[in-house]
């Protein structure tokens, strides 16, 4: 008879060390506000890194990421494996990827009361 203490696998109901990982990763990137998008070839884009599908499971990705090269749970890994999971897929906005990047203009950077200030000047 096994004590009380000590917990049979086969029964335990705690996760696993590998969903718990998931499951860190899935909160740091829900704090970060990361979304997932498939891409034409069937890998996925989180942020600037590509993952890519090595299995049939949700979780079987292959992130670009230092964490993931490292062989550890990334959030770009847990975010993709959310949505393989459950369907989700994001559409990227057409207006975001055809919008041409701001123009350098210094005023562009500075604060409202100093940019109006250096337009009177230039007036």
């Amino acid at each position: 008879m096994a004590l009380p203490s000590q917990a049979n696998p086969l029964t335990s109901t705690s996760p696993s060390p590998r969903t718990a990982a998931l499951a860190r990763a899935f909160k740091r990137a829900v704090d970060e506000k990361l979304v997932p998008y498939l891409n034409p070839d069937g890998s996925w884009s989180c942020k600037q890194y590509t993952l890519h599908v090595t299995g049939e499971r949700p979780d079987q990705l292959v992130c670009s990421c230092v964490g993931a090269s490292a062989h550890l749970v990334c959030k770009h890994l847990a975010v993709v494996a959310f949505a393989r999971k459950y369907g989700l897929r994001p559409i990227r906005s057409v207006a975001a990827v055809q919008t041409p990047a701001e123009p350098r203009d210094p005023a562009y950077h500075l604060p409202p009361s100093l940019l109006r200030a250096s337009q009177g000047l230039r007036s």
